[in-house]
């Protein structure tokens, strides 16, 4: 069982890192292909909030703690 929740957390953190490095990413890949249209996703500050948020609800059932259930009584 804590191999499992190294292995979490460990995918946790690269998840976090790839959600961080998109912004800086975006801007880059903008400035490069100016004749891409401006979108609500995408403009020239970057991606907008709606898309870390996204990627951050995505994460989060993953890594939360699920309830452990109780043992099944004996009949």
């Amino acid at each position: 069982m804590p191999a499992l929740n190294i292995l979490l957390a460990a995918m946790a953190v690269i998840f976090l890192m790839a959600v961080v490095t998109m912004q800086p990413v975006a801007i880059i890949a903008k400035d490069h292909m100016a004749a891409a249209p401006n979108s609500t996703v995408l403009n020239q500050e970057g991606v907008t909030g709606i898309v870390p948020i996204a990627l951050l609800m995505c994460l989060i059932p993953t890594t939360a703690p699920q309830p452990r259930g109780r043992a099944a009584a004996a009949p």
